[in-house]
């Protein structure tokens, strides 16, 4: 039976990465429903990817109550996940408009990691443009520079905070040194991204 489980929570997983969000919750609710009662670091797994389905269909307060339930199962094995349930929560804070409580709880987050890691740096960054926290997004971009950025995110992170700052000028200048520049058209689609991020900033 809880191969079963394993089956529909990876096809969930699956769908939810193409985009297929119904199908998605579909699949991660079979999963819920053949997994075993004891195993509950598979259950905690499938509560996560079933916030993110939530989640990013703006369903919030579902996807919270999910996020919650991981941790707390997380939490009471004492895995290193419980982070990742946390990071979630703040970032449902953050699509809901709630940066003050999105900051706090990526900083949770972040106390719970055993090492540095890039994502929790750029997301608390991320909180703190949309905060005005001018000092410390600098400084939480910067940290986050010490490490690799493959996805461009940073970037993003950098045009945004100069965006709120209302300094055009060096963000037209980031703007046509990065993304503009003819090795980077594959990332042209990071423009959308950046553009949300400058309207959900106003």
């Amino acid at each position: 039976q809880n191969e079963l489980a394993l089956y529909y929570y990876l096809k969930g997983r699956a769908q939810y990465a193409r985009g297929d969000f119904l199908l998605a919750l579909q699949n991660l609710a079979l999963a819920l429903n053949n997994v075993a009662k004891d195993d509950k670091r598979l259950t905690a797994s499938i509560y996560n990817t079933a916030t993110n389905s939530f989640n990013d269909n703006l369903f919030f307060h579902e996807a919270e109550q999910l996020a919650k339930k991981a941790f707390k199962i997380r939490d009471k094995l004492k895995l290193e996940e419980k982070q990742e349930s946390v990071s979630l929560l703040g970032g449902i804070y953050f699509k809901s408009g709630k940066f003050k409580k999105s900051y706090e709880t990526y900083k949770k987050s972040i106390e719970l990691l055993s090492h540095d890691d890039s994502r929790a740096l750029n997301y608390l960054a991320k909180a703190s443009i949309m905060l005005g926290y001018k000092n410390k997004a600098k400084k939480h971009i910067e940290n986050s520079k010490r490490f690799a950025d493959e996805n461009g995110f940073i970037v993003l992170l950098e045009l945004l905070y100069l965006y709120v700052q209302k300094d055009f000028e060096s963000l037209f200048q980031l703007y046509k040194n990065t993304i503009m520049l003819p090795e980077k058209r594959h990332k042209y689609d990071k423009v959308v991204v950046a553009w949300g991020y400058a309207l959900l900033a106003r």
